[in-house]
């Protein structure tokens, strides 16, 4: 289940725009989440500048997660272009 920190949201409402179930929207310049249409895809949470969308799954596992996830992606992307340049140089 996701929540929304009323004391940290500024209403932005960027999380109302990548959430594609319209599950958020704003009620008095604040996040508000129907848990009935949320999917628990997690975009409302990576976009919160303040992180004031958080879930009952512990929000730093995801950050750190994420930040893995961005490191393992550059390594898998340089061995990419290592493995395309060995291979334009035998031919």
């Amino acid at each position: 289940m996701f929540f929304v920190n009323q004391q940290l949201c500024t209403g932005c409402g960027l999380c109302t725009k990548v959430c594609s179930e319209d599950a958020i929207s704003l009620n008095s310049g604040k996040a508000e989440i129907d848990v009935s249409n949320c999917n628990e895809c997690g975009l409302c949470i990576s976009i919160c500048p303040r992180r004031a969308i958080t879930t009952d799954v512990f929000v730093s596992d995801i950050y750190n997660l994420k930040e893995k996830m961005t490191g393992i992606k550059k390594r898998v992307d340089w061995l990419s272009r290592r493995v395309n340049l060995i291979m334009v140089n035998k031919r």
